[in-house]
């Protein structure tokens, strides 16, 4: 069957600190004559006082689209204030007795003092990577960015992200940096203030933008 989604409002694709949002639909039929299983787990281990290196497997066996995804990721404390993380991972599917299989991997620094924080990434996804839940707009993709927030006040605080984000596949190309001011003004009441300049990229159009938020 069909179904629609229908939104009240526009969702943003950034939170008010910047984390990505994605949308999600997931739905399951009844089917007796043909049944499958989905089913995945996570396990850690702590290698020492500092390195936990963990695994992921899932496997999903819906009917006609069947998949796995295998994963390792490792994060090491190298003070008490600078985290290193690190993740791969690899995905095969059979869609309609279609095969494809793909690969993805992230690196990270993250750094949290007393008035700031910061973070810099990177992070690239092939275009076959995934079990169909991933954002078409980090499919086939290569991404290097940094985010960071920075303490004005008890009810101010600056933020800034920017990053680069290339198409493993083409030759286009979109970077965004953003900065804003957030303001506390009371419990229920906040405003920000700010800036954004973007550029898109590819073989015949280079589009900028730049505007006040």
């Amino acid at each position: 069957g069909n179904g629609t989604v229908t939104f009240r409002e526009p969702v943003a694709s950034r939170d008010s600190n910047f984390n990505p949002i994605y949308i999600v639909a997931e739905y399951e039929s009844a089917d007796p004559a043909d049944e499958k299983a989905t089913f995945g787990g996570r396990g850690s281990v702590k290698a020492t006082k500092d390195l936990e290196i963990g695994a992921t497997v899932v496997h999903e066996g819906t009917v006609g689209a069947t998949g796995d995804l295998m994963g390792v990721d490792a994060t090491y404390q190298l003070d008490s204030k600078t985290r290193l993380r690190g993740e791969v991972a690899t995905t095969d599917r059979d869609i309609s007795n279609v095969p494809s299989s793909g690969s993805a991997w992230l690196g990270e620094v993250t750094r949290h003092e007393e008035k700031w924080d910061a973070k810099i990434y990177v992070r690239n996804q092939t275009d076959s990577f995934g079990m169909g839940q991933q954002a078409a707009s980090e499919t086939g993709t290569r991404k290097i960015g940094a985010d960071g927030r920075y303490k004005l006040s008890d009810s101010k605080q600056l933020q800034a992200h920017a990053y680069l984000q290339e198409s493993t596949t083409s030759a286009a190309q979109n970077s965004v940096a953003e900065v804003r001011v957030n303001n506390q003004i009371n419990e229920s009441l906040s405003a920000y203030y700010g800036a954004r300049v973007s550029r898109d990229q590819n073989a015949s159009v280079d589009t900028h933008s730049n505007q006040l938020l």
